[in-house]
């Protein structure tokens, strides 16, 4: 019989001929012709696949991967066929298009592996089409290895670099990196609270930077991994920093807060603090101070950073320049960055005057003697009874002025504000030569050279008594009558010259009636 519709009735005939009646008809198709292949387009075959398990859910695309072991598969038909849904060859089970032309079917739980679907299309004859393409679904419900955190850099403020576990930051949006099996999404959080998801590339490298500003205060990273089939892995391990973009105090100084307590003079003859504005020959004097622990000091000179340094476990801290001083003011501050990275301003400045130029060497400019019954200034190599003879000279003002007998210190005075300086030794001075230097040190400490020496001979002891002199002539230069007086005689010189003779080197004093008049040396 043909192909088509058909209407059957059927009649008896005897062997004398007669016919009976017709029987009802009885009408039917016949129908050799299978259904079309099906396509996997959305209007034959399988639709789509639906992932309704885990933490990833939706269409699962045609070589995808699935937690779900038991996917949904839906499709279109003509109403009233059969759908036979077959996993690498095998058969699943079968469905029946609905009156709207859907089908859909939930199959067992499938293996972990790939899986090869297809769909045969039976029609209400029987037909049977070719199997479709296969959708192939890949089942993988192992979850991936909790992914790692591997650093965080702070790329912020004037300290950055790579963070260790534990530490402080100025950096309210850090950049995190790690490992996770590679193409997986990596979420983040922060406390337990995702802030934020990114994925692993090929290699299994990920890297975020949160896109919001992080708050002060302790944060806990921590990362989880989901693959492609929505497998999560565990928790990462926690790396836990501190947030704090808080500034520390201005630092002050000369006191016993944070920031320079002293700056000290260690080279030279003189050493010690230097005061606010002092002037020093210490080209690399010592600063130290007051800090929190751990908190790092830099030192500027007139703004320019010269070095640093971090305050201990007891709150202190000590710094000296590498690199010498050049002469002139110097304006050192400080800077206190604390671990974060934050930075105070600077501290006022402490005023340090470098001087290493020596003062000109001082003079000696006169000794005077006032002892004995010879007294006055004395010339050098002069013979003296005077044990504290008084020094007298010049040098540069301000000056402290040492003073040397025979090479030996007796002691220091200061030149004024005129650069005289005058000393008389407190001790007295031993009989016998004496060479007087002197030397001049500045307020920075530098000392010139010595002077030029004064020498002189000190002698208490009396000497032999001279024989009584001799008044040989008197001589009247004056007026119309001169020449030489006879004793008694009158004159009208009132200045008559008198010469006579003695020891030589004695002083001759001359009396008249008794009076002393003045000394005189023959």
């Amino acid at each position: 019989m043909s192909e088509g519709n058909h209407a059957i009735s059927a009649t008896v005939i005897t062997a004398a001929g007669g016919e009976s009646q017709a029987t009802p008809v009885f009408d039917f198709n016949i129908d050799s012709t299978p259904p079309g292949k099906p396509g996997n387009d959305g209007d034959t075959g399988i639709g789509s696949v639906i992932d309704d398990v885990g933490v990833v859910q939706g269409p699962i695309a045609n070589g995808g991967t699935t937690d779900d072991t038991t996917p949904t598969f839906n499709g279109k038909g003509e109403p009233g066929d059969t759908i036979h849904i077959f996993d690498n060859d095998e058969l699943l089970g079968s469905v029946e298009v609905q009156p709207d032309g859907d089908w859909s079917f939930t199959p067992p739980s499938l293996s972990e592996g790939e899986h090869e679907i297809t769909v045969i299309i039976e029609d209400p004859a029987g037909n049977q089409s070719e199997a479709s393409d296969p959708w192939v679904v890949i089942v993988d419900t192992t979850p991936p290895d909790a992914p790692t955190i591997g650093s965080i850099y702070d790329d912020a403020g004037s300290k950055q670099g790579y963070l260790q576990p534990g530490d402080m930051t100025d950096d309210t949006t850090p950049t995190l990196k790690g490992q996770a099996e590679a193409g997986a999404k990596v979420e983040i959080y922060d406390h337990g609270q995702k802030i934020g998801e990114t994925t692993a590339n090929v290699e299994g490298n990920w890297e975020f930077t949160p896109g919001s500003e992080l708050a002060e205060g302790e944060h806990s990273f921590t990362t989880r991994a989901i693959d492609a089939a929505g497998n999560a892995s565990e928790l990462s391990q926690p790396w836990e920093l501190v947030i704090d973009n808080t500034p520390p105090d201005q630092p002050g100084t000369g006191g016993n807060g944070p920031g320079i307590s002293e700056i000290i003079d260690n080279e030279g003859p003189i050493q010690g603090p230097i005061a606010k504005g002092d002037t020093t020959d210490d080209t690399t004097p010592t600063l130290n101070g007051k800090g929190e622990p751990g908190d790092t000091i830099i030192i500027t000179d007139n703004g320019d950073k010269i070095g640093e340094t971090t305050v201990n476990k007891d709150g202190e801290w000590e710094f000296t320049p590498d690199t010498e001083l050049s002469e002139g003011e110097h304006e050192i501050a400080v800077i206190i960055e604390d671990p974060a990275g934050n930075q105070s301003k600077p501290s006022d400045p402490w005023i340090v005057i470098v001087d290493t130029t020596p003062p000109d060497a001082p003079t000696i400019g006169s000794i005077y003697d006032d002892a004995g019954s010879k007294q006055g200034y004395l010339q050098p190599g002069d013979v003296t009874d005077d044990t504290t003879p008084t020094l007298k000279g010049q040098a540069e003002a301000g000056a402290k002025v040492e003073i040397y007998d025979n090479g030996q210190k007796i002691g220091e005075v200061t030149a004024g504000p005129d650069g005289n300086w005058a000393f008389t030794s407190k001790s007295e001075l031993a009989e016998g030569e004496h060479s007087f230097t002197v030397r001049a040190t500045d307020a920075a400490g530098n000392a010139s050279e010595l002077s030029q020496p004064w020498e002189l001979v000190i002698d208490m002891a009396p000497s032999k008594q001279p024989g009584k002199p001799v008044i040989d002539a008197v001589i009247d230069d004056v007026g119309p009558v001169t020449g030489e007086l006879v004793s008694g005689d009158v004159t009208d010189d009132r200045r008559p010259e008198i010469s006579g003779s003695t020891e030589p080197g004695v002083a001759v004093i001359v009396y008249d009636r008794g009076v002393e008049n003045r000394p005189y040396s023959s």
